[in-house]
């Protein structure tokens, strides 16, 4: 699925229990990118990094089924009532080198539901319009998460922070390959720096 589709979900990956949700909600976040080529940030989408026994236990059982990555800190990712969904966009920049690594190499994104009701927008194999071995267009889906469920997803593919009526928060992990080194100040967005080619290809 992770080669070529781009994403797996990986039902009831994790057990949620009250004490783990009443954690996560008293974590103060603060508003981070929400751009889209319709709005501009609403600073509803918001983000904090989580540092504790649990979080720590989370990263070695990452560390251990993706041996050849590092797992990043972890951060909890929260949108608040009216969040609006992001432009598409990949975390990575897809540099000539990124686009070499293998299926085993590349870096991996892993998102967490810790409540129900959780989404993500992907474009699924638009890694493969990126590495210019698909031609035909990605249409945005939308997968939905039960607490507990996780994504993994490739660190070329084509994503977004879906849009939220109701508040939620998830927990979103890095898992980085330390021959490739991530910006973590940059996001690479489709409609601003993609070229037309590829945002031809990659359907809002």
């Amino acid at each position: 699925m992770l080669a070529r589709d781009g994403y797996e979900i990986r039902r009831a990956w994790c057990p949620v229990t009250p004490e783990l949700l009443k954690e996560i909600a008293e974590i103060k976040t603060d508003p981070i990118f929400n751009d889209n080529p319709d709005h501009k940030t609403d600073r509803k989408r918001k983000q904090a990094t989580i540092s504790s026994a649990w979080s720590r236990a989370l990263r070695r059982r990452l560390a251990t089924e993706f041996p050849a990555l590092k797992p990043s800190s972890m951060v909890v990712i929260e949108s608040r009532p009216g969040c609006q969904r992001q432009a598409a966009h990949c975390d990575y920049i897809p540099s000539e080198d990124l686009l070499g690594m293998s299926d085993e190499a590349i870096p991996l994104l892993f998102l967490l539901a810790v409540e129900p009701n959780t989404t993500l927008d992907v474009w699924p194999r638009s890694h493969q319009i990126l590495r210019s071995t698909e031609r035909q267009s990605a249409q945005r889906t939308t997968l939905q998460l039960d607490a507990g469920d996780a994504i993994v997803f490739r660190a070329d593919l084509v994503h977004a922070g879906s849009a939220y009526t109701e508040a939620n928060r998830r927990v979103h992990v890095y898992l980085d390959n330390s021959d490739h080194r991530r910006d973590p100040n940059r996001t690479w967005i489709i409609y601003k720096h993609a070229s037309p080619a590829i945002r031809s290809l990659i359907i809002e």
